[in-house]
């Protein structure tokens, strides 16, 4: 019986399916590559290629984590994710002076980044230094926009001191950064010496007179300068007269924003006298700046000589209703034909103003404040003749 069972388990182990060695070696390589590495062959996976872009982006990242550590602040992923970019906006971000500083030394030796925007940071006389030399080493950027810091005067003759020696500034934005009239000496020095800047922004500050005086003169003899912004100044008559004086014999600006200033009668005289001469100019703002009928007569007589502005801006100012129908009215008498449009934001204007802004026939684009009722049909009138001296 022994026998018999033994010759049963031979018969049954013939029966069983054997494989060569080389099917097995096929099924191990397709269980057991998956991963990537050929545990039959004891070949690695190819490395992954990192870019030259990737591995410079990460290089600034870790030392941007380094200099953070230093300055006991926290690195925030909004700078990190623009090292690399054209454009970085940083507005509000709250770095103040630790986090500039940490940035400021990264962004030394970073030359992607073109516009640089660090406005509304809380940054004061250490933030500014450090700005100022990193715009030292650093030759890519060409927009700088701090803005909305208390730079102080000091922090801004540190950058101002930087700027002057950079050939690839195009746009300088000093908004609200605590400057006086002492503190543009520093401005004043930088648009002297510096003809690569286009565009200025000085708003918000409390530049007066005695900074417009300054300005007129840089204006006479400057023809890089494109656009110039000193809005919400402490400027009155004889510094608007200065700076219109200054655009009389300009040739390159094409936007000046006056608004927010007292410009005033006499203001508008010198400004009317300096459209009549210039060929630059484009666009005019005298939003609220106290700009009367009759300063806005004298403004306009100096469009029968203009052939290039093309926009004009007196909203917000004390014109009767009945101001804005015969100030244009008497924009069209002078002939110019190449003025687009003229704003009357925040003033009142009558049903005939309201009809003939929405009239195809009208050559000009109006905007107007609320409409008010005529008392009286308003009667055209000619316009006051204006002998500029």
């Amino acid at each position: 019986m022994a026998t018999t069972r033994t010759d049963s388990k031979k018969k049954n182990e013939k029966k069983m399916p054997t494989q060569s060695s080389s099917a097995v070696h096929r099924r191990l390589v397709k269980d057991f590559t998956f991963t990537g590495y050929d545990i039959m062959k004891d070949v690695p996976p190819k490395p992954r290629v990192e870019s030259e872009e990737k591995r410079k982006e990460a290089e600034t990242t870790a030392a941007y984590r380094i200099h953070c550590s230093k300055a006991n602040t926290y690195p925030l992923r909004r700078v990190e994710s623009q090292f690399m970019s054209k454009v970085m906006r940083l507005r509000g971000q709250g770095l103040a002076d630790a986090g500039t500083r940490a940035l400021a030394v990264v962004m030394a030796k970073n030359n992607s980044v073109e516009e640089f925007d660090i406005s509304d940071n809380n940054v004061h006389l250490k933030g500014s230094k450090a700005l100022a030399a990193m715009l030292d080493t650093n030759d890519t950027i060409t927009d700088v926009n701090i803005s909305d810091n208390q730079l102080g005067s000091v922090g801004i003759e540190e950058v101002c001191s930087s700027l002057a020696s950079r050939s690839k500034t195009k746009s300088v934005k000093m908004s609200n950064v605590l400057m006086c009239d002492a503190a543009f000496n520093h401005i004043a020095n930088l648009l002297e010496v510096n003809s690569s800047i286009r565009e200025i922004d000085l708003s918000r500050n409390t530049l007066g007179d005695t900074s417009a005086v300054a300005l007129g003169r840089i204006l006479e003899n400057t023809e890089t300068l494109e656009v110039l912004n000193v809005s919400w100044n402490h400027i009155r008559c004889q510094g608007a007269k200065a700076i219109a004086n200054g655009v009389k014999n300009n040739v390159g600006l094409t936007s000046l924003d006056l608004s927010w200033n007292g410009v005033g009668a006499q203001g508008s005289v010198a400004l009317g006298e300096a459209l009549s001469s210039n060929r630059s100019l484009r666009v005019l703002n005298l939003s609220r700046c106290n700009v009367c009928t009759n300063s806005a007569f004298a403004l306009i007589a100096g469009f029968k000589e203009n052939d290039t502005l093309r926009t004009l801006v007196l909203s917000n100012n004390p014109l009767p209703a009945s101001a804005p129908m015969l100030i244009v009215e008497g924009l069209l008498k002078t002939g110019n034909t190449t003025l687009k449009s003229v704003h009357f934001e925040g003033v009142s204007v009558s049903n005939d103003f309201k009809e003939f802004a929405e009239s195809e026939s009208t050559p000009l684009k109006l905007t107007h404040g609320a409409v008010v009722a005529n008392r009286s049909r308003v009667q055209s009138v000619d316009l006051p003749q204006i002998n500029y001296v």
